[in-house]
């Protein structure tokens, strides 16, 4: 169980994750592969009132799975992809649009993840110590850190994934708001990664007696 100063350590574990990001992040400045540059991309088309569209051929499946036959500007995101990881990138690119704006979000939303491992820790029984190194292990997840820093759905995912199985395991314990919000979370989730609705069957299979396995959901999101 956890002891007391629990909101000065959830502060501090926050911050560590943050600094995190925010180092790796800026070690690289901007999108460095082709999924980050993807959501930049579609976060400036949002923030310029383009809506969910991109300046070139992502996906054969947005086009019809041929080349179209005459040129367009831009191409609609309406069967592909996931809009939910552009649009924190493009609320702050509509204010500033620099790399940071872009990455600035997803640091914030990913180092949610590390306090929310704490809690689900403690709500499992693990004494403060464990529960501060699982939170730990969220906060810096081995070679996964450099993908943390970048604007991609990678943060997003850890967050709500670990979020909408805690809310679920809380609801199997007899919380039935927490299923309802649960539900929520997670078809917020699914618009950051079309496979999170795994998360609800996982879930909804989970007994009552495993219920302190999810402790360990936000180190392996």
């Amino acid at each position: 169980m956890l002891g007391c100063n629990v909101p000065m350590i959830l502060v501090v574990l926050f911050a560590i994750g943050f600094v995190v990001r925010a180092a790796v992040g800026t070690a690289f400045a901007g999108p460095a592969y082709p999924d980050s540059y993807y959501y930049v991309n579609v976060a400036q088309a949002l923030a310029a009132g383009h809506g969910f569209s991109v300046n070139y051929i992502w996906n054969f499946v947005d086009v019809g799975g041929v080349l179209p036959r005459s040129r367009r500007s831009r191409f609609r995101r309406t069967r592909t992809g996931c809009p939910c990881g552009a649009d924190p990138g493009a609320l702050h690119l509509a204010a500033r649009p620099t790399w940071l704006a872009s990455e600035l979000p997803m640091w914030i939303v990913g180092a949610l993840a590390v306090p929310l491992t704490y809690l689900i820790a403690g709500e499992a029984g693990l004494s403060t110590r464990l529960a501060v190194c699982a939170a730990l292990l969220a906060a810096v997840p081995g070679a996964l850190s450099a993908f943390f820093g970048q604007p991609d759905n990678f943060g997003l995912f850890m967050t709500l994934g670990a979020l909408a199985l805690w809310l679920c395991a809380r609801g199997l314990r007899g919380d039935r708001r927490a299923f309802a919000i649960g539900g929520l979370v997670v078809g917020l989730a699914t618009l950051a990664r079309t496979d999170a609705c795994c998360s609800a069957c996982r879930s909804r299979s989970r007994s009552r007696a495993s219920y302190g396995s999810a402790a360990g959901c936000p180190a392996r999101a």
